[in-house]
């Protein structure tokens, strides 16, 4: 399989399932940049705990790409 770039992790209704995958994408490759993607229904102490756990950045969703271009080149 081709090396990953990024990773856009939504925050599902599963907030320690999130949070675990999050952490073993950091063990597996500690340089990957992670975005966390956060919805109207994600719980907002997923949002909190993410960049805790490893998350390099959060956006809201819906994604502007725009805004998603600008991040992944700061």
């Amino acid at each position: 399989p081709e090396p990953l770039d990024v990773v856009l992790l939504a925050g599902g209704r599963s907030h320690d399932a999130g949070l675990a995958l999050l952490q073993a994408v950091r063990q597996r490759d500690a340089s990957l940049p992670v975005i966390a993607v956060a919805t109207h229904s994600t719980p907002a102490d997923w949002v909190l705990e993410a960049p805790s756990h490893g998350a390099d950045d959060y956006l809201l969703a819906p994604l502007h790409p725009a805004l998603l271009q600008r991040r992944l080149t700061m």
